[in-house]
Parts: C-alpha cells; sequence; structure tokens
C-alpha cells in the first residue's frame, strides 16, 4: 500500500515537473519573441524620432526663411532679386547648353580617334605578319640555295 502511494506520488511529482519544463520552455520562448519585438520597436521609435528630428529642422529653416522674407525685402527690392537670379539662371541654362555641344563633339572626336587608333593598329599587325612571312621565305630561299 505504501509501495502504491509513494509510486503514485512519484509519477504526480513526476508529471508536474514535466509540466513546469513545458511551462518554463513557453516562458523562454515568450520572453525571446517578447524581446525581439521589444528590439523592434526600439527601433521603430529611433527612427520615427530621426525623421521627426529632420522634418523639425525643416520646418525651422523654412521659418526661418518666411521672416526673412518677410522682414527683410518689399516688393521692389524682391522683384530686382527675382530679374537678377532669373538672368543668372538663363545665364546658365546657355553655359548649360555650350557645355553639352562640347561634350558631345568631344565625344564624336573620341570616337573617331578610336576607329583610326584600331584601323592603324589592325594595319600595323598586317604589316608585322607580312613582314615575318616574307622573312621566314627569305631564310628560307637561303637555306635552299646553300644546299
Amino acid at each position: 500500500m505504501q509501495k502504491r502511494e509513494i509510486e503514485a506520488l512519484y509519477g504526480r511529482i513526476k508529471k508536474y515537473l514535466h509540466m513546469q519544463d513545458h511551462l518554463y520552455k513557453d516562458h523562454v520562448e515568450a520572453g525571446a519573441a517578447h524581446a525581439t519585438v521589444v528590439e523592434d520597436l526600439k527601433v521603430g521609435a529611433r527612427n520615427a524620432n530621426e525623421a521627426l528630428s529632420a522634418e523639425q529642422m525643416k520646418v525651422k529653416r523654412l521659418e526661418a526663411l518666411v521672416q526673412t522674407l518677410e522682414k527683410g525685402a518689399s516688393g521692389d527690392e524682391q522683384k530686382g532679386r527675382l530679374v537678377e537670379l532669373t538672368k543668372q539662371n538663363s545665364l546658365l541654362e546657355v553655359n548649360l547648353i555650350r557645355m553639352t555641344r562640347k561634350y558631345q563633339a568631344l565625344e564624336e572626336q573620341e570616337q573617331l580617334l578610336r576607329r583610326n587608333y584600331q584601323n592603324v593598329e589592325q594595319e600595323m599587325s598586317e604589316m608585322e605578319v607580312g613582314c615575318l612571312q616574307r622573312i621566314n621565305q627569305l631564310k628560307e630561299w637561303k637555306r635552299n640555295a646553300t644546299f
């Protein structure tokens, strides 16, 4: 009787320990999952804070520009500045067109020079092959002439 009771207690303790092991494994897995979620949330919060800081800097710059425009220049000064900037922009566009044309001309010239170089190189290799053939013919003739 006592032996059965001990075996029954041993079986229940074994079952409880087994259940405790499963619960601990579940707890560890849940803790790991929670840690990854927390880390992801921290990264997301950090990125959001950085984006917020960047946007706040943009807002400050824009506010400073608006204040400068409101207090710094009258209508005539703004028109003068606009005319000046328009002239400068037109000048830069003309320079861009000139530079584009120069670049295209140089590019065409480079292609022409490359083609000419390849042709000259090919002619040189053909001449070299011809000279070597002639030298070999003369050597053969010399050898036949001595016998």
